[in-house]
Parts: C-alpha cells; structure tokens; sequence
C-alpha cells in the first residue's frame, strides 16, 4: 500500500517559498501603511489653517492656541498641540505680521518615517511645505 502525503523535501520547499514571498510582501505592505498615515496628517493640517483663517478674520491675528479659547478644534480651554493616531499636530508659531507655521509631528517615528519622507511636516499660511523630510 502506497503513503499518500508530502514529503520532508516538499514541505521545506514550500515553506522557503512562503518566507521569500514574505521577505518581498511585507517591507511593501509596511511602506504603503506609513505613506497612507503620512498622508492623513497632512489631511489634518488643512483643517487646522482654516480655523486659522476664521480666527484672524474675527480677531486680526492668529493664535496658536486649539483649544475652546482659540482655535476651537481641541475639546480643552487651551491647548497647544493635538494628538491624532500618529502624529501631534501643532501650530508652531503665530506671529504679528500675519504668519503661522502648522507642524505635524510624529508620536512613533518607527511607525511612520520612510526614507525621502521623515516625519515632521511644517506648513506656512499659504499651505508651501516650509520644511518637510528630515
């Protein structure tokens, strides 16, 4: 009677098989998930120059504060940064000659900085990437 079944030889063939593929897959797959949350902090950063915008069209100047008391966006009276998933986004300055620089800052950089991408982004009030990538 014959034994039916796989062989040592083929199992292990399979098995190098499996973890070349794996090799190649996952690197890919982990930079498409960093880029996908690179790109939703830089969705935030819109939203953060609008309040900025409707802010200094009632008040003459802008703030950098997000909470109740400024920009209205944090849940809080004051609040100088917010903490998304991945990232802290903040307004790092906010000066009298009509001037704010938005910064998106990564909380783990291992999660998120791809060579070419880093992970810090500084945005101006015209949304011109004022420094990006390191």
């Amino acid at each position: 009677m014959r034994n039916r079944g796989f062989s040592l030889l083929e199992v292990m063939i399979v098995v190098a098989i499996i973890a070349i593929l794996s090799m190649i897959a996952i690197p890919i797959y982990s930079n498409y998930t960093k880029k996908a949350r690179w790109t939703d902090a830089k969705i935030h950063l819109p939203e953060i120059r609008v309040a900025e915008e409707q802010y200094f069209a009632e008040y003459d100047k802008y703030t950098t504060n997000l909470g109740k008391k400024g920009l209205g966006i944090a849940s809080v009276n004051n609040a100088a940064s917010i903490d998304y998933k991945y990232y802290r986004l903040n307004i790092g300055s906010a000066d009298l000659n009509n001037k704010f620089t938005i910064k998106a800052n990564a909380l783990d950089k291992n999660k998120v900085s791809i060579k070419g991408l880093g992970e810090k982004w500084h945005f101006n009030q015209d949304m011109d990437e004022a420094k990006a990538g390191w």
